[in-house]
């Protein structure tokens, strides 16, 4: 917590704001981890007070259904490296394939 009493925001290595994050969602992004080997997907997200990372992935070939969340824990991130060149996949169709709506899980 700040001075102010605001909640300190803690971004992993190669993101660095909020507005950094936001334009980096549903890009492709590679999780480059300490002591493992790299995890690629599209990113989800960020929670703002840990800095965990939330990777979407999902292959073309697959249905709805395989698609998966990876959670990356912020103090294993080494640096995520976004691939501005890649298509971007929209936020709209990641909740869609998790079955997810802003109220919490449908169905």
């Amino acid at each position: 917590m700040t001075d102010d009493g605001n909640v300190k925001s803690s971004f992993p290595p190669g993101i660095s704001s909020i507005e950094e994050l936001e334009n980096a969602r549903g890009k492709f992004a590679f999780v480059i981890f300490k002591r493992s080997e790299p995890l690629e997907g599209y990113l989800w997200n960020v929670d703002p007070s840990s800095g965990s990372v939330l990777i979407y992935q999902k292959k073309d070939d697959e249905e709805d259904r395989k698609a998966r969340v990876v959670l990356c824990m912020n103090d294993a991130v080494a640096k995520i490296q976004i691939d501005h060149e890649r298509n971007t996949v929209s936020l709209t169709e990641i909740d869609k394939a998790l079955n997810w709506t802003p109220e919490g899980r449908s169905g």
